[in-house]
């Protein structure tokens, strides 16, 4: 049970996170640089004078979709943060945007026609952009098929020095740096770009790029570009291919050890795939609506990319979440039943509260020391903090915004999947024993997540040194719960505090929104800790392949007990016997065979060898092989002769087994006094022979039916029992057809035809290389393919009496 003092502990460290995410979020904002991506303005202010302009621009009715979207250049803002020293006051230039864009299609018969490829499809798009403080920046209207005058260059030259006076633009400053004209339709389309130095900022230029259609402007756009020297290149580039060397190595080694443990895990049946659909499809509803607002109103777009993109972005999740939880299961036991409670659908647990609230301060503590790292790099002159403009999505609005937080999410999850679950366990695996190896690997690998906004890149790494040392000791400290909510508070919160650059701030809806959020998951963490059960006390989830593991592992030792059991029917050891060598092997295709060999001595003169092989493999087969092998011990104690035998061990069988089980034997007495072989087989593979004297192998098969395919007068009538002369040096070959019917890797069967001509090129050798000889052929032959059937030999050779 949970004590009241570390219950309290837990609840006052929850609701500390809450201090830390506050001095995140201001501190997170607080650089003078922000200064150029933050808005003096609301976006809804923004928004009314696009909608504005609209209504003054529109030429025809239809019904407007709209897109925000917000973006700023990273290469201006890293150039403005290096110079800040020498920058003016406020120097006027425009680092952020916002792109309002209305579009639609428009009715049969409107007044409006496109130009060039878009002219049958009847979209229509409006876009307006606006730098940070709300000033019109850029605008694009439909390209029209229009009769007006076409202008000549230099019109069109003087027609822009125009427009851009009245913008407020020194028009005598401005250069013509590209121009280009194009004709379509028979119309005259043209492209301006103007250039002018920025007052007081070298090497900072400001671009103006117009386009006419129909002799108007319909395109208009405004940027800044950082004039770089060849060296500023070279350093850069160098930089960027190091980097990009370094993340695709990692990655892709990341991606082909996920890759193996995949599959070498799906081969042993290691793998919860229930759970893994599970996961698999809430990515799928994930990614699907993710593609489908950024696609709207695109019909195509939403279905088929957001089906496929799903899809295939759903099967990979599913694939690391059944290896992570696999392999985390297996390395970290104890840390896992947290999530497996959840898995259960318990979530009134003691345990799973005190997970919820670690990670609310392990989050805020991570992105707090992320803000004062930030912070520290405003006084090194050479390391600039640039954020990514995609983590700019609660600045959008509504279907955006809801995108963009939708394909966080999807990020954040493979990324908190492979980096704070699946890497940690992977690695433990490989090494069990070295705690402080394993915990610097796991921090430099961790480095890679947390340098990704500092340059120069390379020094990153070093700045996200301790972020990466906490999480490490964070993942090996903890159970896997607090670590993967840990993970995606601090990557989702990483965003939020860029909702602090309007202003309205924190205090407007979404503001509002996330911190009810925060609010809510705090209250129900401290309810669990305080009112939940104990984990002990509920029943844990177990997956079905732990279960099927479990029942697998049990077959195995009783499939062991079971060959012990039956190596214990067969000859413990080779017995002596006068003027024979003998030599036998025995090896099963699974855990037990059904094959089956031994020796009875019945006097001092008969030498009985028998070999069966009873139908089918494994336990089954073996049950049976140890049932003939009682009878035959019985019946050998009344009479040595093999025919006999055979008929009363078929009648035994006959009348105690099922119809579809058959055993093939063949039974040989050595009379070493008469100096002959008699020998039976019921079914059985021939006796290969080879006589000392001829120096020819050959195949005996005196007829007979297999033990338990028919019974009385029909069976004795088919067994026959033949009579050998033995002399010294000749060799005797009792063999199942698991040697004749060994296969290679292309299916062809090493055959009895190889087995007689290696007899007779090693007969001269004793029993046992014989029996070796034919064993490492038979290996050879075969190589990697796996053994098919059960592999029994018996080798008896005649020698001179000592």
């Amino acid at each position: 049970m949970m004590k009241n003092l570390e219950k309290t502990r837990l609840s006052i460290l929850g609701i500390s996170s809450l201090v830390l995410f506050y001095f995140s979020v201001e501190l997170g904002t607080s650089a003078e640089f922000w200064r150029y991506l933050s808005f003096p303005i609301s976006k809804q202010t923004i928004l009314q004078k696009a909608q504005k302009s609209l209504q003054e621009k529109q030429e025809t009715d239809f019904e407007p979709n709209m897109d925000f979207d917000f973006s700023f250049d990273e290469k201006t803002l890293q150039f403005l943060q290096q110079k800040q020293d020498s920058l003016p006051e406020n120097p006027l230039v425009d680092v952020a945007t916002c792109r309002v864009e209305f579009f639609g299609k428009i009715e049969e018969g409107g007044n409006i026609q496109l130009g060039g490829e878009n002219e049958k499809k009847k979209d229509i798009t409006y876009s307006w952009t606006y730098n940070n403080r709300g000033e019109e920046t850029g605008f694009s209207f439909p390209r029209k098929l229009a009769s007006g005058k076409e202008l000549t260059k230099q019109e069109a030259i003087q027609q822009v020095k125009v427009f851009l006076a009245a913008r407020g633009v020194d028009s005598s400053q401005v250069k013509l740096a590209s121009y280009k004209q194009e004709s379509k339709e028979n119309q005259l389309y043209l492209h301006l770009i103007f250039q002018c130095e920025v007052p007081d900022i070298p090497q900072l230029t400001h671009k103006y790029e117009i386009s006419f259609s129909g002799g108007q402007i319909t395109q208009f756009d405004t940027d800044f570009e950082v004039a770089k020297t060849w060296s500023d290149r070279y350093e850069n580039k160098w930089n960027e291919y190091v980097l990009i060397t370094i993340f695709s190595i990692s990655w892709l080694l990341a991606l082909l050890f996920l890759i193996t443990s995949f599959i070498h895990r799906l081969r042993r049946d290691e793998l919860d795939l229930k759970q893994g659909g599970i996961a698999g499809v809430l990515m799928f509803v994930i990614t699907f609506a993710m593609i489908a607002l950024g696609a709207y109103p695109s019909t195509s777009g939403m279905l088929i990319g957001g089906f496929f993109g799903g899809f295939f972005i759903a099967l990979a999740y599913s694939a690391l979440f059944v290896t992570g939880y696999s392999i985390t299961r297996e390395q970290f036991p104890a840390k896992i039943e947290t999530a497996d409670l959840i898995l259960c659908g318990s979530l009134h647990v003691h345990e799973i509260g005190a997970a919820m609230l670690r990670a609310l301060f392990f989050g805020g503590l991570l992105l707090f020391l992320l803000t004062v790292l930030q912070k520290l790099s405003e006084f090194l002159p050479a390391v600039q903090f640039i954020p990514k403009t995609e983590d700019f999505w609660i600045l959008n609005f509504n279907r955006q915004a809801v995108a963009g937080f939708l394909n966080k999410l999807v990020k954040t999850s493979f990324i908190v999947g492979i980096f704070f679950v699946y890497l940690p366990a992977a690695i433990k695996s490989k090494i069990a024993k070295s705690r402080h190896y394993y915990f610097a690997l796991l921090a430099i690998l961790l480095i890679a997540l947390f340098s990704t906004n500092f340059k120069p890149d390379l020094f990153g790494f070093i700045i996200a040194l301790p972020l990466a040392a906490l999480a490490a000791w964070l993942i090996i400290r903890y159970d896997t719960l607090t670590a993967i909510l840990t993970g995606f508070i601090y990557y989702i919160g990483c965003d939020l505090k860029y909702l602090n650059l309007e202003p309205a701030g924190f205090s407007g809806a979404y503001g509002l929104a996330l911190y009810s959020t925060a609010g809510l998951f705090l209250l129900a963490a401290i309810y669990f800790v305080f009112r939940g059960k104990p984990a002990a006390k509920l029943q844990h989830y177990v997956p079905e392949y732990v279960s099927r593991i479990a029942e697998r592992e049990r077959m195995l030792q009783e499939l062991e007990i079971a060959r012990d059991v039956q190596k214990r029917f067969l000859p413990e050891h080779v017995p002596s016997f006068p003027r024979l060598e003998i030599a036998a092997i025995c090896t099963p295709a699974m855990e037990v065979g059904g094959d089956y060999y031994d020796f009875i001595k019945t006097d001092e003169r008969h030498f009985s060898v028998v070999i069966g092989d009873v139908s089918g493999k494994g336990v089954s087969a073996a049950f049976y092989m140890t049932m003939a092998k009682g009878i035959i011990q019985t019946l050998a104690r009344n009479t040595w002769r093999p025919r006999q035998i055979l008929i009363e061990l078929n009648e035994v069988f006959f009348n105690n087994s099922p119809r579809e089980v058959f055993i093939s034997v063949i039974w040989g007495v050595f009379d070493v006094v008469a100096n002959k072989l008699i020998f039976a087989r019921a079914g059985h593979n021939p006796l290969i022979v080879h006589k000392h004297q001829t120096r020819e192998p050959e195949f005996l098969s005196p007829k007979g039916l297999g033990i338990g395919l028919a019974t009385g007068q029909v069976f004795s009538n088919a067994i026959e029992e033949k009579e050998v002369p033995i002399a010294d040096g000749d060799v005797f070959i009792f063999y199942t057809d698991g040697i004749s019917e060994a296969m290679d890797q292309h299916g062809e069967e090493f055959s009895e035809q190889r087995l007689i001509k290696l007899v007779n090129k090693h007969a001269n050798l004793s029993a046992e290389d014989i029996l070796a000889a034919v064993k490492s052929e038979i290996d050879t032959f075969t190589g990697a393919a796996p053994q098919h059937d059960d592999f029994t030999m018996v080798v008896v050779k005649v020698v001179t009496p000592k």
